[in-house]
């Protein structure tokens, strides 16, 4: 029912893997969690690695006064 809800990485599904790609990934996590998880207050995101069409993220921020570190999220 919500067609803006979630990111917009679903439409950078078979775009060339460039650096390009990943600061816009970086934008559409950021984003998505401030719109929709206000309680979670992202202080990093990072690559871990580029492989075979997949991207690794790591996620550091705060979430409701305690640190979080979430590692190894797979966008593929």
């Amino acid at each position: 029912m919500r067609r803006d809800y979630g990111s917009r990485i679903f439409q950078r599904i078979d775009a060339p893997l460039t650096g390009e790609l990943v600061a816009e990934i970086y934008a559409d996590v950021v984003e998505a969690l401030f719109n929709y998880e206000p309680r979670f207050e992202v202080s990093a995101v990072s690559v871990v690695s580029v492989s075979g069409g997949k991207i690794e993220l790591d996620l550091e921020g705060k979430y409701m006064n305690e640190n979080i570190k979430l590692n190894n999220l797979t966008i593929s």
